[in-house]
């Protein structure tokens, strides 16, 4: 009786060693971010406003993701490098910052583009 006793205990705890192990840390900067602002040519605009809709970006597990807005929907790639973040459609590299939830893009030809996650 002590001993099944025994082997259902160590069996228990291995199960919950296993269910409270996980697949290691998820990324805190996978997720949806909003563009809330471009700035250009000394000017602030409203995406929604200006553009007639938003502009979301999709960062998603393993540097892969979405961008869409202004009747567009594509696959991107990214890469954060400490604070340093670069966004690739497949045509262009925009370059910027992730920080405290918010992605500046700063390499948008003349536009800097403000994104705030969701």
């Amino acid at each position: 009786m002590k001993k099944g006793f025994s082997v259902f205990l160590v069996a228990v705890m291995l199960l919950s060693m296993v269910a409270c192990g996980g697949g290691g840390k998820e990324d805190a900067n996978i997720g949806t971010y909003k563009c809330t602002k471009i700035e250009a040519m000394g000017m602030e605009l409203s995406p929604e406003e200006h553009l007639g809709e938003s502009i979301v970006l999709e960062l998603s597990d393993g540097g892969k993701g979405t961008m869409s807005g202004v009747g567009t929907s594509g696959n991107i790639t990214w890469k954060l490098d400490g604070e340093n973040l670069e966004i690739n459609d497949g045509d262009v590299a925009f370059t910027g910052t992730l920080k405290d939830d918010v992605i500046i893009l700063d390499d948008v030809e003349t536009m800097t583009m403000t994104f705030e996650k969701q």
